[in-house]
């Protein structure tokens, strides 16, 4: 009952903080986001668009792994997949939840556009909704099959080590294309990103193992 209650409480957590990590990185993406002031993550000197490029591939699509693992932590058990009528439900859900929470803070606490230019923010929130619960669900699917494929009979730390290498390594190779072909001071970029890559494929990892189809996964239930 209580590791229960941890597996819970860490999928919650990870799963809310990886929504709001989508969700900020999609509201400041140009075009398709709400007017923003400055980018303070970003270094001015630096060509813009790589910059963003790897906040994407950090922190959105961070984010959508954790939102997509954490429900299925949550049950203990891997995302269910191959089901369109699931999938359709589980990307409503998140456009409600996503739409639902991002025009609640505009209402509350407006946009970083213009003062006193009014703002499309029900159409700032149906878009970020809909790009949201798309990279989720999209990830639900990917990752749910990886995961299913792995050997129940496996030791858990096996299938950790396995997840966390593999996380590390495609994250790794994606940014290092964006950087060398953005031109970005490799060695700058790296450090900036690589703690936060290592931490975000930390918790990713915790939740595949909390969601892997072992028999020694049951005992945690």
């Amino acid at each position: 009952m209580i590791r229960t209650g941890l597996r819970r409480a860490a999928a919650l957590m990870l799963t809310l903080l990886g929504a709001m990590m989508l969700h900020a990185v999609v509201d400041g993406t140009p075009v398709i986001g709400s007017p923003q002031i400055d980018y303070p993550g970003l270094n001015i000197d630096w060509p813009f668009w790589p910059q963003f490029a790897v906040l994407w591939v950090t922190f959105g699509l961070g984010g959508g792994l954790l939102a997509a693992l954490g429900p299925a932590a949550w049950f203990g058990k891997p995302p269910q997949v191959g089901d369109p009528r699931h999938l359709a439900r589980l990307w409503a859900i998140w456009f409600v939840v996503v739409a639902g929470a991002s025009f609640a803070s505009f209402l509350a606490y407006g946009t970083m556009g213009p003062l006193g230019v009014p703002q499309p923010i029900l159409r700032f929130a149906v878009v970020n909704g809909a790009v949201s619960a798309t990279v989720i669900a999209a990830l639900h699917e990917l990752v749910g099959r990886w995961l299913r494929r792995m050997a129940p009979g496996r030791p858990a730390w096996r299938d950790a080590i396995e997840i966390l290498v593999t996380a590390m390594a495609a994250y790794a190779c994606i940014v290092l294309v964006i950087v060398v072909a953005g031109r970005l001071p490799l060695r700058q970029s790296l450090a900036i990103y690589l703690p936060a890559a290592a931490y975000l494929t930390s918790a990713v990892t915790l939740l595949a193992v909390l969601t892997r189809p072992s028999a020694d996964r049951q005992a945690l239930a």
